[in-house]
């Protein structure tokens, strides 16, 4: 179980992403007038042992491809924080029911080989670790510092349907025995209390990190697609407070709270950057901090090449020093996306979801992504929202390496044996919420 430090902070890694995916008729959904939800079973249907000869490697390849893009795409001039991991689950689940260019253009945006579903049912397997989402819990008195506990590491799929819609079979079987979707049953026609099941799903699945991922939706809306990841994890050693630092900020220093470490690391020195990958207890999830030289900015380290290269760092004795942060990040994926070449998926007379239904024409009318990350002495609390509307047309020796950050930085929390990015981001400003 998770405990907070004294500043109030988790004292772990808690990823939490919920991905929502809404489906709206024309001329209304005809469901009933009740929003409750309810469980339902695709016939014959149950979730699958992961296959042997999944593809996992082709998918890590495309996510990491698909990471930097995005990352690209966003031009971010501020603090920056999502999930590229769970955004490709949501995307995936869609690109189920995706025929045509809609599906052509999903499988080059995010790298999805033939077999892909497969990949992410394997990925399932070999990233969750037992237990439900659950926050942290307060220390025990006069407890700051307890010992690290294993990570948590949960990821759920969920779908929530109209009652009376015609789904594709092949979909709702799939979504089932890869993703392990659990359906629900909702009337979209009481939109607000549609939208607070799907909310309250989504705070459920992510501890309350993320409590809203949707907003609104459309009465005639026939489909969410949901994703939650929540990931808890404690640094192998924790940090030590060491009060206010300078940091630059847009050419000027500012004292920002910070913490330093003595232990051993794995290094890099690139060109134009330099990185450390700080261990999860555990040692099988990690941060890699990655601090840009000469006149590198964050945002240029976030490529295939340098992702690589801070994976392949040696072992050395170092001293990190870095901030503390705490923020959070909204991507509008619909005006992002195209930009790395989905289009038709989002476009009323050119999508083409005839593998969800092909009762009506389907498209995708909201996509967006919400996260936030916390990190300090003793470890990191991120959580992360991906929404898609999918609508119808309508004091030791002093150790060799020194590293200190003290300048905008980028980083990225990999699982180290798939090479799975689940958190990526950029820090320019430790002080912004």
């Amino acid at each position: 179980m998770r405990r907070t430090a004294t500043t109030g902070r988790g004292r772990a890694l808690a990823l939490g992403l919920a991905v929502a995916t809404a489906l709206t008729a024309c001329g209304g959904s005809g469901g009933d007038e009740m929003a409750s939800d309810s469980v339902v079973q695709v016939a014959g249907a149950e979730r699958l042992a992961p296959a042997a000869a999944a593809p996992v490697g082709r998918v890590v390849t495309g996510l990491d491809a698909f990471t930097a893009e995005l990352f690209k795409a966003t031009k971010a001039t501020e603090n920056l924080v999502f999930s590229p991991l769970s955004i490709a689950y949501a995307f995936a689940m869609l690109r189920v029911g995706a025929n045509g260019t809609s599906a052509a253009e999903l499988d080059r945006a995010f790298g999805l080989p033939a077999g892909f579903a497969t990949a992410f049912n394997a990925l399932t397997s070999a990233l969750v670790t037992e237990g439900p989402a659950t926050p942290p819990p307060a220390p025990p008195t006069g407890e700051e510092n307890p010992p690290p506990a294993e990570p948590t590491l949960q990821i759920a799929n969920g779908l929530f349907t109209q009652r009376g819609f015609g789904y594709g079979e092949n979909f709702l079987r799939t979504l089932t025995e890869q993703f392990g979707g659990e359906l629900r049953t909702l009337d979209f026609s009481a939109p607000q209390q549609a939208v607070d099941a799907v909310n309250a799903w989504a705070a459920e699945h992510t501890a309350g990190r993320i409590p809203r991922i949707l907003d609104r939706l459309d009465p005639a809306t026939v489909l969410v697609l949901l994703n939650a990841v929540h990931l808890d994890a404690d640094w192998a050693t924790p940090f030590q407070e060491i009060g206010d630092q300078p940091f630059a900020v847009a050419g000027k220093d500012v004292r920002v709270p910070t913490m330093s470490l003595q232990t051993q690391v794995a290094h890099v020195e690139g060109d134009g950057f330099s990185a450390v990958e700080l261990p999860y207890f555990g040692d099988r999830l990690a941060m890699r901090v990655l601090l840009p030289t000469g006149r590198n900015t964050p945002a240029d380290l976030i490529t295939p090449r340098v992702l690589a290269a801070a994976a392949k760092g040696k072992p050395v004795r170092a001293r990190v020093t870095m901030p503390r942060w705490d923020f959070g990040s909204e991507l509008d994926l619909k005006s992002l996306l195209p930009a790395l070449g989905v289009r038709a998926v989002f476009d009323p007379t050119a999508a083409d979801l005839s593998g969800i239904s092909t009762d009506r024409q389907l498209f995708v009318d909201q996509a967006k992504h919400k996260a936030n990350i916390t990190v300090d002495e003793l470890g990191t609390v991120a959580s992360a929202v991906t929404a898609l509307g999918v609508s119808v047309t309508s004091a030791p020796v002093d150790p060799p390496l020194v590293f200190t950050v003290d300048r905008p930085f980028a980083f990225v929390i990999v699982d180290t044996v798939t090479g799975a990015p689940v958190f990526v981001g950029q820090v320019l400003d430790p002080r912004a919420d």
